[in-house]
């Protein structure tokens, strides 16, 4: 559910988070052992990872999002696998710090210059529309060809969404020449990207840690739900804090199951045990480095990604796949020439890379307010069924829009919808789920003016895209 759900409130909403944010920073601000620095600028955030690491090169560093949502993190204790790193999260980082006092810290994480842009990237990995949002991003130059770093994740959507829609994101995405793109954030000997739902305390469970012992946390992210007759702020604190206590019941067996520090100075519900993101890449080209976070489906429950100081680095590896020897060119070449090419001509991927040399997919259109699968259409969505049947390397992104008609809530709903009809088809006809990710659009990226119906019949469709 969207932030602009109920735009006439959106700005309690902002109001309401940010007090309670401050709130929480002043009475936080006594001596912890997990603390927290905000005053480095996002280029020094980069050189702070990599500790003066000579051989990554990096300029043109930018950061997408409020500066309350990056920071430097230090902690006394080897708790999480290291002790220093970079944390980025979708709400006011200073709320990380002291005794995990709630299921549900909400906060905000994106500016008003980005507020309603969904990054492409985060899009593609979650099953779902990407809302709160934060980004770090920067071009570098690796002077050997393996880079590896060390990172967790952890999010206040454990446990109670686990298995839900608001599958919490994060992506390390390297681009480069060639149409070259890839997400390393992702499972040990896999290719699935870490989320809530790829680790939590059912699935791959060896990977997680649970810090997350309420027993009242019945908190509804639904916010129609709440009593129509109250004061709007009234309702929203009872419904999340509760209008009688704002402490959550513990439940004291599962309070000693947990790990004593976790509990008191780490607010987070849940978090990933230590994991190593990897690429090989061709030494002395330029690459673009995206460290990219965000709420999926609303803006609502925190989630942060921690990189540890200094273990951003490039080695030579020989056990690299087909891997050719190359010679040291650090004091021959001007890096600075490079990069400022690469300013001037920015690498561009295609997004994504749809395969068209066997099979042609056109855009499937739906009746005003409908999500029913056009009839005509049917034939086209089983060809493409028996199509990836066959080639079962290619897998599918589906996405829905719509027009502009309604309200921008109901109209996300409806794309949704659009788009899970297709691949409900699509699994129906033999394809396997895991192969179909379907997000909801909607009303953008229109392909005509919304001025007449003509035109909007045009927008109200899905775009499938098979990729490889």
């Amino acid at each position: 559910m969207w932030l602009y759900k109920r735009m006439i409130n959106r700005n309690l909403y902002l109001l309401l988070f940010v007090l309670f944010s401050t709130f929480s920073s002043f009475s936080q601000k006594a001596s912890h052992r997990f603390k927290i620095d905000t005053s480095r600028s996002p280029i020094d955030y980069i050189k702070f990872l990599m500790e003066q690491n000579e051989n990554i090169k990096i300029n043109n560093v930018k950061l997408r999002g409020l500066r309350t949502a990056i920071g430097a993190f230090k902690v006394d204790t080897n708790v999480f696998g290291f002790k220093e790193g970079l944390v980025l999260s979708t709400g006011d980082i200073f709320t990380i710090q002291g005794q995990n006092k709630t299921p549900g810290t909400s906060g905000l994480a994106w500016d008003n210059n980005y507020r309603f842009r969904s990054d492409r990237d985060l899009n593609q990995l979650a099953k779902g529309r990407v809302a709160d949002q934060v980004i770090l991003e920067f071009d570098f130059i690796p002077l050997e060809n393996h880079i590896t770093f060390n990172y967790f994740f952890a999010s206040e959507e454990y446990k109670e969404y686990v298995g839900s829609r608001f599958n919490d994101v994060f992506g390390f995405v390297v681009t480069g020449d060639g149409n070259f793109s890839k997400n390393i954030a992702i499972l040990p000997e896999s290719l699935l990207p870490v989320t809530v739902n790829n680790i939590n305390h059912v699935k791959n469970s060896h990977l997680f840690v649970n810090n997350n012992c309420f027993e009242n946390f019945n908190l509804k992210k639904e916010i129609d739900e709440f009593e129509p007759r109250k004061p709007f702020i009234k309702s929203f604190i009872d419904k999340l804090f509760g209008s009688k206590n704002k402490d959550f019941k513990v439940n004291t067996e599962e309070r000693k199951k947990l790990n004593t520090f976790l509990f008191n100075e780490f607010e987070f519900d849940g978090l990933t045990k230590p994991l190593t993101a990897s690429i090989f890449l061709e030494p002395y080209k330029v690459y673009h480095m995206k460290i990219a976070l965000g709420d999926v489906g609303d803006p609502m429950f925190d989630s942060g990604v921690f990189i540890e100081k200094g273990s951003f680095t490039a080695k030579k590896n020989k056990n690299a796949p087909q891997f050719k020897e190359y010679a040291d060119r650090r004091n021959e070449i001007d890096f600075e020439t490079m990069f400022r090419y690469k300013v001037m001509n920015p690498i561009k991927i295609d997004s994504p890379a749809q395969i068209e040399e066997e099979f042609e997919i056109t855009n499937i259109n739906f009746d005003s307010n409908r999500d029913i699968i056009p009839d005509s259409s049917h034939i086209d969505i089983r060809a493409l069924a028996h199509y990836l049947t066959k080639n079962k390397t290619y897998r599918v992104h589906i996405l829905g829009y719509t027009d502009n008609v309604g309200s921008v809530e109901l109209n996300q709903k409806l794309s949704e919808r659009r788009a899970k009809a297709v691949k409900e088809l699509l699994v129906k006809s033999g394809v396997e789920d895991q192969r179909i990710n379907y997000i909801g659009n909607n009303f953008e990226n229109p392909l005509a003016p919304n001025n007449d119906e003509k035109n909007r019949q045009k927008n109200r469709r899905v775009e499938i895209l098979v990729l490889e």
